[in-house]
């Protein structure tokens, strides 16, 4: 039986816990969101949200999140502005 020799710059056990980096969350600006959004809403050829998906490294569950926000946003900003219509 051969034995299994370690790589130059290989990880090790101990090594690999010494500098533990934590991933932090991406954060997407509202105009970002928007032309994603916008992109997709003009894709016609089967396949390409997928590619635009996998290009970006996004889900499709955060899309339907983003389009629920915009939706709620637009229903809010409406609101504010038929009360600020009649409250004069």
């Amino acid at each position: 039986m051969e034995l299994l020799k370690e790589k130059e710059g290989a990880e090790t056990p101990s090594s690999k816990f010494d500098a533990e980096v934590k991933p932090c969350r991406r954060r997407f600006s509202e105009s970002y969101k928007a032309r994603i959004l916008s992109e997709i809403d003009k894709c016609d050829a089967f396949g390409s949200i997928g590619l635009i998906l996998r290009r970006e490294g996004l889900y499709a569950s955060q899309l339907s999140q983003w389009r629920k926000a915009m939706k709620s946003n637009n229903n809010l900003s409406k609101q504010n502005r038929l009360a600020t219509l009649y409250s004069k």
